[in-house]
């Protein structure tokens, strides 16, 4: 699961209150072009982290579509998870 977040859009807290942000493998804050995401990166980072050292820790990426920055980042991204979820369903 990807989910796109923008920053300073003031969904953040409500995200978090209702428990949505714990959902996704992926998290892609777009439109890094307009506005600092390091705050929202930095919650992310702090309420996603896995507790198990062999769980899938999301990946937190910024990008801008207009730009057309961080796409291939978010592609290496989606690799790696199905790469990860085809070794995690082996071991």
């Amino acid at each position: 699961t990807i989910l796109i977040l923008m920053p300073h859009s003031g969904d953040e807290i409500q995200l978090m209150k209702a428990g949505i942000i714990q959902l996704a493998h992926i998290y892609v804050i777009n439109k890094r072009d307009l506005a600092d995401t390091t705050w929202m990166e930095q919650e992310l980072h702090e309420n996603t982290m896995a507790k198990d050292p062999s769980d899938w820790s999301p990946t937190i990426l910024t990008t801008s579509a207009l730009k057309q920055e961080g796409i291939s980042e978010l592609v290496q991204a989606i690799f790696n998870h199905l790469f990860w979820l085809r070794f995690s369903l082996i071991t």
